[in-house]
């Protein structure tokens, strides 16, 4: 097969057999050109900025008819050349060519599912229209407010609808010279408002404001003020001819007024205020200062003798500071159990109680005060702590890795507390570096929920000498070791080949900038992070999707990954969702309720069949309980997610998916072949690793 621009976006959406997208694949690597041409075409697929191109383009005519025959593979190959070399020039009409084969790809891949009653209510809608044409070309009487049959109760006038030529949004629209006198009266009344404000506000607030305007100073005897017309607003009061006071409010009952500076609501020249019973006058209240135009919400009386000052409010306590974030790359971090998790910025700082979760792909640096720089890797979370002394660092490694090294001086301590272990960590020299891995133990076949599986926690001394003290037995780890907790003792083995080596490939190094671009701006505009890492669900590329959906996943949000099994967008990244789901599963009971819960909002009565599959399966298992034939038919389930379980699980159990494409049109050869083995009994894991699992 020809390497085309056409091949080569069938290659991207995934549309070619599987021997032609090897071949494709394969020289796509083997030439510069073609593997740039691929990255600038899913660079300018997530440009929203970029224009349109004109109707009329140059070269070949790039007008929407050329698009859709060149896509339809039917424009004249004496243009086919012309219309690439603009596509490759021009970005704006690439990125037009690759959205609309990306469009085509999703839309044509499956056939669109309509409800029947939405398919019966649009035949009934053209039925009905048809009658009503029919009718008012015969001169009928027009149909005004028929009922539709389908119980909807929408009525139209067929007199709208006469010769159905004409649609009703083209339809000569009312005068706007109502509402154009009404805005310029309100416009008209507010600059007069603001004129007479500047140049008397006095007489405004007397109009407004509730009552005359009482000057500063002991209060004089006269007659009250006019009562104000609003109702929330603190009444004036004055004393009459008899030297009592005037009721205020009109129902009633009294409204404390606003106290002037240094003055508590009720109090006036050291006269406390008494609590007054509804419907009499309250005594010896003052008068109040001058009135504002928005009063204070009145708030009830003090009782007799109290004052009504209110304690100023309680200020947070200061956060302790054990060091801050000095790497550029995305940190999910969280004060406590129980709280939001947020972003935290760059240069950020950590505290006591911190919870830190570092999002798939990335690894970030946390730089202590105490010396000690601890590097989170992909996928791990962990809490800061300090000791009993307040200054001895301690970190809590939920799961994932750790690599922590010093810069200080010789013999750095700290704590680390990992799957029920607390240890006392020593850094004998300046270069020595700590590793620290805890992950699942490997149990086939047996309910996580009911049987969490407990983990393991290997630690390597990566470089110098490291001592690991633990209930009161110290093991001193010189490089190259490893020590597996609960073991004899160390062993000699390097560090694992995940401490140091970068294994992403371009694209997803393309994407997660892209990510962390993303989540940097919604954190400046203020959007919550769980609520940005729904919007990036919805992003133009695959791959900072399914960045978004396993980080949503490491915050406790599995809907969407679940629901991204279903999904033939992910079709690169399903093997890695697959590992998060069974990362999360085997990470104690309460994880594991969370994952089938997720299941089951999702997927409904499939739920449990589905969450069975992420166990995995002993040999037994397969064999005398039927897993196996259950696996091989799931292979030819009308579900995607079931597809892609079915394989998943298969190429763990085999070492090998065999001639099986979830993407392909026709698996009937290949489930053939599944058939056979199945037959033939070599769906087990091998001796090796059964013997291991026993």
């Amino acid at each position: 097969m020809r390497l085309t621009l056409r091949t080569m976006l069938c290659y991207l959406d995934d549309l070619l057999e599987p021997a032609d997208a090897k071949d494709i694949g394969s020289k796509i690597e083997n030439s510069e050109f073609a593997t740039n041409v691929v990255h600038r075409i899913r660079d300018v697929m997530r440009r929203p900025r970029l224009g349109a191109p004109t109707l009329v383009g140059r070269g070949g005519g790039l007008d929407p008819n050329t698009v859709a025959e060149y896509l339809d593979n039917a424009l004249n190959m004496d243009r086919v050349a012309d219309f690439e070399k603009v596509c490759l020039e021009s970005d704006g009409h690439l990125a037009e060519v690759a959205c609309c084969h990306q469009t085509l790809a999703l839309v044509l891949g499956e056939p669109a599912e309509i409800e029947t009653s939405a398919r019966q209510r649009m035949y009934k809608l053209l039925a009905r229209h048809d009658e009503e044409v029919q009718q008012a070309r015969q001169g009928a009487p027009a149909a005004r407010a028929r009922r539709s049959d389908d119980g909807d109760g929408l009525a139209e006038s067929a007199s709208a609808r006469e010769g159905a030529e004409l649609p009703d949004y083209l339809a000569k629209q009312p005068s706007g010279t109502g509402w154009r006198i009404a805005v310029a009266l309100v416009l008209f009344v507010v600059l007069g408002g603001v004129v007479v404000m500047a140049i008397n506000p006095s007489w405004l607030r007397s109009m407004f404001g509730g009552g005359a305007m009482v000057a500063e100073g002991p209060a004089t005897s006269g007659p009250s003020s006019t009562p104000s017309a609003t109702p929330t607003t603190a009444k004036t009061q004055g004393t009459d001819k008899n030297g009592t006071d005037k009721a205020g409010p009109e129902n009633g009952t009294s409204t404390p007024s606003a106290a002037t500076p240094g003055e508590t609501p009720g109090e006036s020249q050291g006269t406390p205020a008494a609590s007054t019973p509804a419907g009499a006058a309250p005594a010896g209240d003052p008068l109040t200062d001058k009135p504002e135009l928005k009063p204070p919400v009145p708030e009830p009386l003090p009782a007799a003798g109290t004052s009504a000052e209110k304690p100023p409010p309680a200020q947070p306590a200061e956060r302790a500071v054990m060091g801050k974030l000095v790497s550029p790359t995305p940190m999910f971090s969280s004060e406590a159990a129980g709280q939001p998790w947020r972003l935290l910025p760059v240069l950020g700082t950590v505290s006591p109680g911190d919870r830190l979760i570092s999002p798939p792909t990335f690894r970030n640096s946390i730089s202590l005060k105490s010396g000690v720089t601890v590097y989170l890797l992909s996928e791990s979370e962990m809490a800061l702590d300090l000791a009993e002394d307040g200054k001895t660092p301690r970190l809590d490694l939920r799961h994932g890795r750790i690599v922590v090294t010093t810069t200080s001086d010789l013999d750095t301590k700290f704590l680390v507390r990992v799957a029920g272990h607390d240890a006392l960590v020593v850094l004998r020299d300046v270069a020595a570096t700590l590793v620290v891995e805890a992950r699942p133990q490997e149990r086939r076949g047996v309910d996580p929920v009911a049987h969490p599986k407990p983990l393991v926690v290997d630690v390597y001394s990566a470089a110098g000498q490291i001592t690991w003290e633990e209930a009161g037995r110290a093991h001193d780890l010189t490089a190259p070791a490893r020590l597996t907790l609960g073991a004899d003792g160390p062993v000699a083995e390097k560090a694992p080949a995940w401490m140091t080596s970068d294994l992403l490939r371009d694209i997803d190094k393309s994407a997660a900038d892209v990510f962390n671009d993303e989540l940097r701006r919604q954190a400046v505009e203020g959007r919550s992070l769980v609520r940005g890492l729904l919007e990036l669900t919805d992003h133009r590329r695959p791959e900072v999707q399914a960045l978004a959906i396993r980080s949503l996943a490491a915050v406790d949000v599995l809907e969407p990954l679940v629901a991204a099994l279903n999904n033939k967008t992910q079709v690169g990244a399903w093997n890695a969702h697959l590992e998060t789901l069974r990362l999360h599963v085997n990470l104690g009971s309460e994880r594991a309720v969370q994952v089938k819960s997720a299941f089951e909002s999702v997927r409904r009565s499939d739920g449990d069949e589905l969450f069975r599959m992420l166990w995995g399966y002993s040999n037994e298992q397969l064999t005398m309980e039927g897993q196996a034939q259950k696996l091989v038919d799931y292979l030819e389930h009308p579900n995607l997610d079931f597809r892609v379980l079915a394989i998943n699980c298969l190429r763990d159990i085999t070492g090998t998916t065999g001639s099986y494409r979830l993407t392909a049109t026709d698996q009937r050869s290949s489930v053939r072949s599944w058939k056979q083995k199945l037959d033939s009994g070599q769906i087990v894991h091998d001796e090796p690793a059964a013997k291991k699992q026993d």
